[in-house]
């Protein structure tokens, strides 16, 4: 019995081979999905922001009401509302489901300002376009914010937009949200940039790490090989010595030998002579005894 099902799309195509209701082949060409390996997708979070503006790469758009905001993979990420820059986050802290957590006080404070109801826990909600018309009216710069400049823009805000009834935040206020949110990311295990960026330190230290100790290591057996040279050199020096010293005590014994024998062959070439000596002397003293006999 032999079944075959084939089954096509625009990108997939797949054939599927039945033999006795048993084995299978299947053959698939699969397109790569370009999209889905080139961008991320992340959340830009005081509460969850809607009605920034960022450019990811070449991801461009306005986040929605969850904060929501695509990347280029590899590239950085800047926000900003009406001209106002917020912050850049690094390409090295992006990853999918990436939260990007605005803790910076006087951002903070901005963007809780700009929120229509003034109520942050509930989201942060912005109509983009009173948003900048009010931002360049008010000259807002986050480095130089102060109470006076928002509350400024808090009536710029109502000039802007009916349906804004927020109102200017005190850095008190602000803290006070940005400690909630902490609390909340923390007990809900949600991954934020400032996560990835310790992941990223432990990773490099511990590059360091294993540097340095294969340094040491490198480094510490080269002392002993060092050491051991030494040691041997030493080693091989004092058995020079001593074999020297036993050379030098043996040639002393052989001189001192050879002396002696040079001295025990003269004493005996003496006693020889003496005895030669005595024995003439002897010889002729019996001669000229028999010859005054006769």
């Amino acid at each position: 019995m032999k079944n075959t099902t084939l089954i096509k799309t625009t990108t997939i195509t797949i054939s599927f081979l039945l033999l006795n209701s048993c084995s299978s082949t299947v053959t698939a060409e699969v397109k790569p999905d370009v999209t889905n390996s080139t961008i991320g997708t992340g959340y830009y979070v005081d509460s969850a922001v809607s009605g920034i503006n960022y450019t990811c790469g070449t991801q461009k758009g306005i986040t929605d009401s969850n904060g929501t905001f695509k990347f280029e993979k590899g590239q950085d990420c800047t926000f900003s509302i009406g001209g106002v820059k917020l912050r850049t986050t690094k390409a090295s802290l992006l990853e999918n489901n990436i939260t990007v957590f605005e803790n910076n006080t006087s951002v903070a404070k901005l963007l809780q300002t700009l929120d229509r109801d003034g109520n942050a826990s509930n989201g942060i909600d912005i109509n983009t376009v009173s948003a900048e018309k009010a931002l360049k009216t008010s000259s807002i710069d986050t480095a130089k914010l102060d109470d006076a400049l928002l509350q400024n823009l808090e009536q710029d805000l109502k000039a802007e937009d009916e349906g804004y009834t927020g109102k200017a935040k005190t850095t008190a206020e602000t803290e006070t949200h940005i400690q909630n949110t902490t609390k909340s990311i923390t007990d809900n295990n949600i991954k934020t940039d400032k996560d990835k960026e310790k992941e990223n330190n432990q990773s490099s230290n511990q590059g360091n790490s294993k540097g340095n100790s294969q340094g040491s290591t490198q480094g510490s057996n080269q002392g002993n090989s060092q050491g051991n040279s030494q040691g041997s050199t030493q080693g091989s020096n004092q058995g020079n010595g001593q074999g020297n010293s036993q050379g030098s005590t043996q040639g002393s014994n052989q001189g001192n030998s050879q002396g002696n024998s040079q001295g025990n062959d003269q004493g005996s070439n003496q006693g020889n002579s003496q005895g030669n000596s005595q024995g003439s002397t002897q010889g002729s003293n019996q001669g000229n005894s028999q010859t005054t006999r006769m």
